[in-house]
């Protein structure tokens, strides 16, 4: 952390519907020059046949360019933490 700065408690609330959370079992990730968007979507196999399936968008999220390195080490050091615990 910087010289000069204090650390700051932050306090996320959230309505019960975002809360509770989404599933997916796809996601992609779109960039443009200034932000990427991740796209979550479920795929619904049950209606799925061989040439098609359903898919449903359940969450986009719009991240800042700058940012996406700090969100790929977060997601690295979780998965590298979830696979040690295995």
């Amino acid at each position: 952390m910087p010289k000069n700065t204090k650390e700051v408690q932050l306090s996320v609330k959230a309505k019960e519907e975002m809360a509770v959370g989404v599933y997916a079992n796809l996601a992609k990730v779109t960039s443009g020059e200034h932000d990427s968007m991740l796209d979550f979507v479920m795929i619904d196999h049950s209606s799925a046949t061989p040439e098609s399936a359903n898919g449903y968008l359940v969450a986009r999220v719009v991240v800042a360019n700058s940012h996406l390195p700090a969100v790929a080490d977060m997601l690295n050091k979780h998965l590298a933490q979830m696979l040690k615990d295995k």
